[in-house]
């Protein structure tokens, strides 16, 4: 918008910005003290000095200022206070007269409204007169037809509808006794199915009869049946009696005149006719079954208030005793409470070797040595020494594993899923998750301490600071955890030595963005969704490159050896979400960020600038390249990046750090409140730690939904508290519907009852999304069986079943990975939105439709 000038000023807006932005001005300026009529002159300086470069943008009140001083725009509300209260009042008057004159302009359209309305009324009320008038004419010249008295005249005026019975009865030409007969006979009506049961003969004899004349239907009625309206016929009570005096003539009359075959079950029925009394009457059997009906409808109801009121006794029951539940619960969580009422850490963590360990703490960027510090105090130990490696993932443990194994020391793997144990090993590589509190090493190294912050998983970096026996402890992590560090030794006692790191290779900028039409071999392009790494994979495959792909539901072996295809130079380039942030060794000289939106789990939001710096920084490894690049796909996310990468991350401090419940603080609970059910104990930890100025509960959503399953299961009350805070832990996918599985699995261990090993389903037809549901399901399995080994004993058909998935992904990835249909499994267009094909969603939208229509 505009050029700028040699002087570095810009020309003049259109008119039509500088209105726009005058517009916006002026309701402002006069409470900051200036004229309204300066608006436009205050916007064109805005906007020639650069300090407006789009309409809509918002203007801070200091530019405002600063524009009308350098203008010489008197602010009147400072150097001349009484003509600005004289302008005040004048400008208050007016507002207050143009409300006085909106007000009288409403009040007389209130009134045009209500004299049209009464007009609207009188004229409807005419028309009506006249319409009534018109019927009852009509009315009256049929009335003129009809016998003065008889079955006939009654048969005709029950034909009427109530409306015109009550046209008649004012004009006398029906008496209200034969109106009230009518009504009664209209109730007492019925269609031509009972018509023909009353009788004894079948509907076709009685429509034989109407067309003959002999048993005139009395009126027609407008029925709903199987979603359609229609007509049918019902005839009087005193039509049926009278026929019914009258049947066995008609029917001998019929077979006389050859209308119907002297069939057997004609015979049964004339048989059945002749066998009745007398007496029989249509209308008592009729009047009889309705009280009957009646009498049932009676019993019924009856016994529906007899089960609702025991019902009700019971709920009543169980809800007193769900009443002195809640009070025993209240009176443990409150014994609970008492435990950590100062919300002390010492009360928390109470580890005796706290202020006897010796920090080493190795704070830097992406990619500047600090893990291998820590590794090569892990290769010096000496054979009675133990040392541990806690990594945020299990890829990240198994490569450091590989990489000590590789230089011959001994090490053992312990994850979640698996197990690789060495008799011989020093050292344990594992998941930060897995750490044994209870074991003391010589060296210790917990990786990615940032992720203390994390809110689902931050508990475990917690724990391990705090609880770790270690006489040297290796922390590694962004510069952003400095500050919590020094606190932290300031108030243990522990002795920390800071090392503050520096990247080996320079990270820099692109000075332009690389749209993706541009992204060359050896680039990294980071989305931040499944569907956008399947469509930017197929987008680049149709460009001629040969594509890798990593996102955060995929298996990671199979993110393992999509790392390894780009690392090799298989694939010219690797499309990924950030979970290539951490934990993958990937040689890339440039980083391309393609999103600057990422879904935080409620709303889609600016990628967090400590995520931009961390995925950047996997550009330029060390050994690979003499510099790492980075950009973004357009301007707005380059400048995004731009913007983060000249920052630095915000110090944590406490109370960040995220705690779950602690093995003393759960056991001292249970010595107190032995009853206690797990969700009640979750619900105290929360009020335990509100409020502390050392942590913030860790989020326990799903803990507590998990919880809600496992105090609903018979028998969970029986295991220790640890073991069911522990099977709370389990790898269980809340979302993606995986909790009928862990009801299952809980329920064996309950029930000591072995479970099979779960199939993977794979084959030459499997759909990926199939296969990564399998996986976690298998994987659920092998972490139960390394607690639970005799209740989960298959765990080698457990391992071989996601191998099989593994390589089915593999194999699904190398011919290029689709989206399906959620319903149906069609192959959806990699650029779609939705999950669903349209032949499916077109029918759902006809079963909504189905489903909504109350007459059916």
């Amino acid at each position: 918008m505009g050029f700028v000038r040699p002087d570095g000023t810009r020309a003049p807006p259109k008119k039509k910005i500088l209105v726009r932005i005058a517009t916006k001005l002026r309701p402002n300026l006069f409470s900051s003290g200036y004229s309204e009529d300066s608006a436009e002159a205050i916007a064109s300086w805005l906007w020639a000095h650069g300090e407006i470069t789009d309409p809509s943008q918002s203007i801070k009140a200091k530019k405002v200022a600063y524009a009308a001083e350098s203008l010489g725009i008197i602010n009147l509300k400072k150097e001349q206070p009484d003509e600005w209260a004289r302008l005040q009042q004048a400008r208050t008057q007016k507002k207050a007269d143009a409300r006085a004159r909106e007000e009288t302009r409403l009040q007389e359209k209130v009134q045009r409204e209500k004299l049209d309305a009464d007009n609207r009324r009188q004229q409807a009320a005419e028309r009506l007169q006249a319409q009534q008038a018109k019927d009852l004419e009509a009315l009256a010249n049929r009335a003129a037809t009809w016998p003065k008295r008889g079955r006939a005249r009654l048969r005709a005026i029950v034909a009427l509808s109530a409306a015109e019975m009550a046209l008649l009865l004012k004009a006398s030409i029906i008496t209200a006794k034969e109106m009230e007969k009518a009504q009664q006979a209209q109730k007492t009506s019925v269609l031509i199915t009972n018509a023909a049961e009353l009788l004894g003969v079948r509907t076709d004899d009685v429509n034989r009869w109407d067309e003959d004349g002999r048993l005139p239907y009395a009126h027609d009625v407008h029925l709903r049946m199987h979603g359609k309206w229609i007509w049918g016929r019902a005839w009087m009570m005193d039509d049926i009696d009278h026929a019914s005096q009258h049947v066995l003539a008609w029917l001998t009359d019929d077979l006389a005149r050859k209308r119907i075959r002297p069939t057997p079950r004609m015979q049964q029925q004339i048989a059945h006719i002749q066998a009745r009394t007398a007496n029989y009457r249509p209308s008592k059997e009729q009047e009889q079954r309705a009280l009957k009906k009646a009498a049932d409808e009676q019993e019924q109801k009856t016994r529906i208030a007899e089960q609702q009121e025991k019902f009700r006794m019971v709920y009543r029951e169980k809800q007193a005793q769900e009443q002195k539940l809640q009070k025993i619960r209240e009176r443990q969580i409150a014994s609970v409470l008492t435990l950590a009422s100062d919300r002390h850490w010492s009360r928390i963590f109470p580890n005796p070797q706290l202020g006897a360990r010796h920090l080493d703490a190795y704070l830097g960027p992406t990619n500047s040595g600090k893990t291998y510090q820590a590794l090569q105090a892990l290769k010096s130990l000496k054979p009675h020494e133990r040392g541990v490696y806690l990594a945020p993932l299990r890829l990240l443990a198994i490569e450091v594993c590989e990489e000590l194994r590789s230089q011959g020391v001994a090490v053992s793997l312990i994850t979640g899923e698996e197990r690789d144990i060495d008799p011989q090993a020093r050292v344990i590589c594992s998941t930060i998750e897995m750490l044994d509190a209870n074991q003391h090493y010589t060296v210790g190294v917990i990786d990615e301490m940032q992720m203390i912050s994390d809110s689902q998983r931050g508990w475990a970096w917690t724990q391990a600071l705090f609880e770790m026996s270690a006489d040297r402890l290796f922390v590694l992590g962004s510069p952003s955890v400095e500050a919590l560090l020094k606190d932290f030794a300031e108030t243990t006692g522990d002795i920390l030595t800071l090392h503050r790191t520096q990247r080996f290779t320079p990270l820099k900028m692109r000075p332009q963005p690389i749209p993706p039409k541009s992204v060359t071999k050896g680039t990294i392009f980071v989305v931040f969704s499944r569907n956008s790494v399947i469509r930017w994979g197929e987008y680049f495959r149709g460009n001629g490159h040969s594509v890798a792909q990593i996102y955060g539901a995929m298996p990671p072996e199979v993110r393992r050896e999509e790392a390894r295809r780009f690392r090799v130079g298989e694939a010219d380039i690797l499309v990924a979400t950030d979970a290539v942030a951490m934990g993958l060794n990937l040689p890339a000289h440039t980083v391309v960020i393609g999103e600057g939106e990422k879904y935080n789990g409620q709303t889609s939001t600016a990628v967090p600038k400590p995520l931009v710096r961390q995925i950047a920084g996997r550009a330029g490894r060390y050994g690979h390249h003499d510099a790492g690049f980075a950009a973004g796909s357009d301007s707005v996310i380059h400048r995004h990046m731009q913007s983060a990468l000249n920052g630095q991350d915000e110090q944590f401090t406490f109370p960040l750090p995220n705690v779950a419940p602690t093995r003393g603080w759960v056991a001292n609970a249970m010595e107190l409140a032995p009853e206690t059910s797990v969700r009640d104990l979750l619900m105290a930890w929360q009020q335990t730690v509100k409020g502390s100025r050392w942590f913030r509960c860790v989020d326990l959503s799903d803990m507590l939904e998990k919880s809600h399953i496992l105090d609903g299961i018979e028998g969970s009350g029986r295991l220790p508290m640890a073991e069911r805070l522990q099977i709370l832990t389990a790898p269980v996918d809340v979302r993606a519907g995986q909790m009928h599985h862990f009801r299952s699995m809980v329920t064996g261990i309950l029930e000591n009852r072995p479970l099979m090993s779960p199939v993977s389903g794979s084959g030459p037809h499997a759909r990926s999304e199939d296969l990564e549901s399998a996986y976690k399901h298998l994987s659920l399995y092998c972490w139960f069986h390394y607690r639970y080994p005799q209740a989960f004993p298959e765990i080698g058909k457990a391992t071989a079943e996601r191998t099989r998935c593994v390589n089915q992904l593999i194999a699904h990835i190398r011919q290029g990975l689709k989206r399906h249909c959620k319903t149906c499994g069609k192959v959806l267009p990699a650029k779609g939105a939705f999950g669903i094909c349209e032949s499916c969603y077109q029918a759902q939208r006809r079963q909504r439709r189905w489903d909504s229509d109350d007459d059916f």
